[in-house]
């Protein structure tokens, strides 16, 4: 480990990055060579190594920042589950996943390569991965399992998002925005506490500690207006994907063609340095919470329904996301901003413009 942190750490501070995430600077090559692969680092195994993307294909990865930002999501939150779980091996599954379960969205327009991102983080991080694709028909056997008949007997099949549940890795919901939002909440209680999901309708299985929910759909198609509230407010962290500017459309056909050397500097590294919460982030967290739902309530914007998908949980999930090293404006976007483009993306744009931009982030944090 000491090879992926190579960031100043001030005197005294050791403690502090033990409990609270791990400095690391992501780089290029030791992505490719599969240095940050969890089984090394943090001895975290998973049963299905064959769902497990093969790296080869990261030579040819244009790394952007959504990608890091991702790889560092489950990085430093799968750090702080194991160490909880290496020294209370017996605690319930809610002490150990805490507030680090990793619920997230992705979500953009078809083909800026959301699916693609997922798979690039888990080659990196040696996690499995699999995909679940819905539709306006789906059942709610797409999370609790399938029962058929052979031979004169009933037999039961868990399909991947039980199968992802139960023995951890990420499961992408493909186009979940689709399904009908009665059947969205089957899963209710199995992406946040008590974290059980009812497999055959009847089997209360726990959460593995290191499985990950990914909400996975485009945005504009039939479905994803409205989403429901009470489902999308368990995914707080939305990872918005967009047509590639100019530069990184040419330095993706540069890698495609084989010339790497063309690759930006800029995305071949990323350094994040997770620190201890002080009492302003805990404070500017609830002011972005109140101003964002003031902002929704008010009478010249007067959207009250997307004002209820608004809740402490968004204040948790930036808390944790400065804590793993983001800065707070960025946090603020990843579960405020972004959780509202779900729904809208213009919607979200007036939030980031009229709420994020105007607040005073340099004077808050300067006054500590």
């Amino acid at each position: 480990m000491d090879n992926l942190v190579n960031m100043p750490v001030a005197a005294g501070s050791k403690a502090v990055h033990d409990q609270y995430g791990l400095p690391v600077v992501f780089e290029r090559q030791k992505m490719i060579k599969g240095e940050y692969d969890l089984g090394k680092l943090f001895r975290i195994e998973f049963k299905d190594k064959a769902s497990i993307p093969d790296r080869g294909f990261l030579e040819n990865v244009t790394f952007t920042k959504n990608i890091y930002l991702g790889l560092n999501k489950l990085f430093q939150s799968f750090y702080r589950i194991k160490k909880r779980l290496d020294e209370n091996p017996d605690g319930s599954i809610e002490e150990i996943i805490a507030s680090d379960y990793v619920n997230i969205n992705f979500i953009g327009e078809p083909g800026t390569g959301k699916s693609f991102a997922l798979k690039v983080i888990c080659a990196v991080l040696g996690i499995p991965l699999r995909i679940e694709a819905f539709s306006g028909e789906s059942g709610t056997d797409k999370f609790l399992g399938v029962s058929s008949i052979a031979h004169g007997e009933i037999q039961f099949h868990w399909t991947a998002v039980p199968r992802t549940h139960r023995d951890g890795g990420v499961i992408a919901l493909e186009e979940i925005n689709q399904m009908k939002t009665d059947r969205q909440m089957a899963l209710s209680q199995a992406v946040v506490p008590p974290f059980i999901l009812e497999v055959d309708n009847y089997m209360d299985t726990y959460r593995h500690p290191f499985s990950v929910y990914v909400n996975l759909f485009n945005i504009g198609t039939e479905g994803s207006k409205p989403f429901n509230e009470a489902y999308l407010n368990r995914f707080s962290t939305t990872f918005v994907f967009r047509k590639d500017d100019r530069d990184t459309i040419i330095s993706k056909l540069h890698q495609r063609m084989g010339y790497p050397a063309s690759t930006p500097k800029e995305s071949d590294s990323c350094a994040f340095t997770p620190r201890m919460l002080t009492d302003t982030d805990f404070e500017v967290s609830v002011d972005i919470l109140e101003n964002v739902k003031n902002y929704l309530n008010g009478d010249m914007v007067a959207r009250n329904d997307e004002a209820k998908t608004i809740s402490e949980r968004q204040s948790v999930n930036m808390l944790v996301e400065i804590q793993n090293g983001i800065s707070p404006k960025d946090a603020a976007v990843l579960t405020f901003v972004n959780t509202l483009a779900c729904i809208d993306l213009e919607l979200a744009a007036e939030v980031q413009e009229e709420v994020i931009d105007i607040f005073p982030w340099e004077y808050r944090y300067k006054s500590e």
